[in-house]
């Protein structure tokens, strides 16, 4: 049996994503639309993460949820599987700056 490697998270600049070569251009333009407690549709903090590869088993995303609100604070994010071109994931999580709500919709 093979062993998974762990997983590791990179916190990247939003400037750094929109626009650059990393992301898929089906990808491009995905952004926080609506605050979906206060209806707020802008002036959103976005954060962002690239994962060395998504979750694989129960247990990983457990393991991820846990760390992504004990590290950095984040309770409610999407991961995007190959939006990078590859194995890694990105996660996506943004805060409402009006009510300070994570619970926000993402879309193109």
């Amino acid at each position: 049996m093979i062993e998974a490697q762990p997983i590791e998270i990179k916190e990247v600049n939003p400037q750094e994503l929109h626009g650059s070569k990393k992301i898929e251009e089906t990808w491009e333009g995905f952004s926080p639309i609506a605050c979906l407690e206060c209806g707020n549709e802008e002036g959103f903090k976005e954060m962002y993460f690239i994962l060395s590869r998504c979750p694989e088993k129960l247990e990983e995303e457990e393991w991820l949820e846990e760390t992504m609100i004990k590290q950095y604070g984040v309770e409610d994010y999407g991961v995007v599987v190959g939006a990078l071109g590859d194995e890694r994931g990105l996660i996506a999580s943004a805060v409402c700056r009006r009510c300070g709500s994570q619970n926000v919709f993402y879309d193109f």
